[in-house]
């Protein structure tokens, strides 16, 4: 279990603090605190509720599956989404097409929020980026302070739709380079496997932000009192717009790599001729050895029959010169 509990003073430092110094009574104006909670336990929520003056039921249920539906507890709210996939979720090289629903990622990186005018909390199990980017982002004493909860959850949800921009751009990128692939090598497994990788990342990218849709409509509805009569109501309404903005950039990916697809599909057509092409032209060459030797395999008295080994070289001679002059003006025409 591990439990930060960052303290935000617009006028003064920013700082972070042990559990046991947790003091509602010390919140105040342009004070915001955070405590975010990775691999939770049950005495670690339940005193965190304790600190924080409220009911720990509602804590306690992130132990098991929360709905991402925003739910409202009077004084404060909760509500969970699923983060973006990390990178190593994903194999980088090429599947086998018939081995696509091995090696899936599990839906299992998902943040529980809290929050209430006073205070925020994020609940999770496994690293989430878009938490630690936060964070990171802050080389000194900032003004977050002046952010009250609900608009600091706003903006952490911001982040969280950032990284599916940004996986998003990079499976475009991957896409481009395989287009480039498809054109200058020959079709393979290889090829389509990889087309088979990008389509399996972007399903999933597509359901886990679909899973999210009911929490950032959820929080722009005016039942939820505690955003719909704050200051970060715009906030709320502007995360629902970035959202449909993200799921509309998934699929055009999804388009992208259906165009990759026909491309490659495309490219096996043509090689798929091209090997048609050859073929003809070797049966026309072999028919017609077989026809030439047919005629003079037939059993008939003619006088051409009893020319001896001579006539026999000028036959074999013949269908030797015009077999090859066949392939040289095939070559010459590009039929292959």
């Amino acid at each position: 279990m591990t439990v930060h509990i960052f303290a935000y003073d617009a006028d003064g430092r920013d700082d972070e603090i042990a559990l046991d110094d947790l003091d509602p009574s010390a919140f105040g104006e342009h004070k915001l605190v955070w405590i975010d909670v990775s691999d939770g336990d049950r005495t670690a929520l339940e005193t965190i509720s304790e600190r924080l003056g409220v009911e720990a039921e509602p804590f306690l249920a992130v132990l098991g599956d929360v709905e991402n539906v925003p739910q409202n507890f009077g004084t404060f709210l909760r509500f969970s989404v699923d983060a973006a996939p990390l990178p190593e979720d994903f194999s980088t090289g090429s599947v086998k097409p018939d081995r696509v629903t091995e090696n899936r990622p599990k839906l299992d990186k998902r943040v529980v929020f809290f929050f209430s005018e006073q205070w925020l909390v994020t609940v999770h199990d496994d690293r989430v980026d878009f938490l630690n980017q936060f964070r990171e982002q802050d080389q000194s004493d900032t003004l977050i302070g002046l952010l009250s909860p609900l608009a600091l959850a706003a903006s952490l949800l911001d982040w969280h739709l950032g990284e599916f921009f940004e996986d998003v751009s990079k499976i475009a990128a991957d896409v481009d380079a395989l287009d480039e692939r498809v054109l200058r090598e020959n079709a393979s497994s290889t090829l389509l496997g990889r087309i088979v990788t990008l389509r399996r990342r972007t399903s999933r990218l597509r359901e886990l932000l679909v899973r999210n849709r009911l929490v950032f409509y959820g929080l722009s509805r005016p039942d939820l009192i505690l955003i719909a009569n704050s200051d970060s109501v715009a906030n709320y309404q502007l995360l629902a717009t970035r959202f449909e903005r993200a799921l509309d950039e998934v699929e055009r990916v999804r388009d992208l790599i259906s165009g990759s697809f026909d491309l490659f599909s495309s490219r096996n057509g043509i090689e798929t001729n091209a090997l048609v092409k050859v073929l003809t032209i070797v049966t026309a060459v072999f028919g017609y050895f077989g026809a030439t030797a047919g005629i003079f395999g037939m059993n008939v008295k003619a006088t051409v029959f009893e020319g001896g080994d001579l006539t026999f070289a000028i036959i074999v001679g013949t269908v030797f010169v015009t077999s090859v002059l066949a392939i040289v003006i095939a070559r010459t025409k590009k039929w292959i």
